[in-house]
């Protein structure tokens, strides 16, 4: 979630905080609006002086999803965390989320949750090697609190998942393979070139592996942007639940290091520093251990090859948009080092 500009308003975020003051029974105060995925995100102030988040969803997002989303919530809040995430906050009849009507007709789910203070870690300049520490050990303690929960069958998958990995990077390069025959970007072609060959490699060496480690619920998203830090670097928050899903257990610390290994001379040591934390709280296995560098870097691949291809695709550069840039900074110098 990335913030937008903050005087930005709209009939949309009107609407949804007058239906969260009636049936919250709050007084919204300092709008601000956050960008996001695919939720709208509007933080505002209560009369008490605490802090919220208005969550919009189209209606195209099933009621299973939303489901599984607050239970993933629920379930993070009762467990006792070093950190925190965000709580869960009920209408006055009790209701975990509303309906807020839109245009044509549809409707609008909204919930609201509370909001985690903190400095996105990919904000604080050269985070040490104990913070990634920390990033591991959110790691194992979400996936251990998330360990009794059983995802719905009819959950719907989504381009993140790691183990899809390989199938979603080859439909972004043929998007890019488009852009570049418009474009004519040598630079982009050859950079999506490097990019096939390691998916060929990892879906020939890697992914038949897949099937033989432990698969569990886990985060399924702790990049950078949603870790947060206090002021003296200490990891305070976990945000965005919306990626959870059953999948191999070992993808969670594998994202986690993905993005760890940015804006480093030693991604490496970065990655181990992940799984060094990981370790403290949930033991791998050695076919795990194995998996964990060839799955970060492929999580490298999939967010260069989606941001690039939205981009290639849309109007809004993703030089121009905030949360796009957030989202792949500093990707593909990772990535270089990675594929030589």
């Amino acid at each position: 979630m990335s913030p937008g500009p903050e005087s930005r308003g709209s009939p949309e975020r009107d609407r949804v905080l007058a239906a969260v003051a009636q049936e919250y029974g709050c007084e919204p105060c300092d709008p601000r609006t956050y960008d996001g995925e695919h939720d709208r995100n509007y933080r505002f102030t209560d009369q008490a002086g605490q802090d919220w988040v208005a969550k919009v969803s189209d209606a195209w997002v099933p009621a299973v999803s939303l489901d599984w989303q607050e239970s993933l919530l629920q379930t993070a809040a009762e467990a006792s965390l070093p950190f925190a995430v965000p709580s869960l906050r009920r209408t006055r009849d009790g209701r975990t989320r509303i309906s807020v009507p839109a245009g044509a007709g549809g409707a609008l789910a909204v919930r609201v949750v509370g909001w985690v203070a903190g400095t996105r870690l990919a904000e604080v300049p050269d985070p040490g090697l104990s913070t990634f520490r920390k990033v591991g050990e959110a790691s194992a303690l979400l996936t251990e609190a998330f360990s009794r929960l059983s995802a719905p069958a009819d959950l719907p998958a989504h381009d993140w998942l790691l183990h899809r990995g390989p199938e979603v990077v080859r439909a972004g390069l043929a998007r890019l393979d488009a852009a570049g025959r418009r474009t004519g970007a040598a630079e982009l072609r050859e950079r999506a070139e490097r990019v096939r060959r390691f998916v060929e490699e990892f879906e020939r060496v890697h992914a038949p592996r897949l099937d033989g480690v432990p698969w569990t619920v886990v985060h399924q998203d702790l990049h950078d942007g949603n870790l947060l830090v206090d002021a003296s670097g200490k990891l305070s928050g976990v945000i965005d639940f919306g990626d959870a899903h059953r999948v191999p257990r070992v993808c969670d610390p594998a994202i986690a290091a993905a993005y760890a290994m940015r804006r480093t001379e030693d991604p490496l040591a970065r990655l181990r520093a992940v799984a060094e934390g990981y370790e403290r709280h949930v033991p791998l296995t050695a076919e795990e251990r194995a998996l964990l560098l060839p799955l970060a870097t492929l999580r490298l691949c999939v967010n260069w090859a989606l941001w690039h291809a939205r981009a290639a695709e849309s109007p809004v550069l993703i030089e121009e948009d905030d949360y796009e840039r957030l989202r792949s900074k500093d990707t593909w110098a990772t990535l270089e080092a990675l594929l030589r």
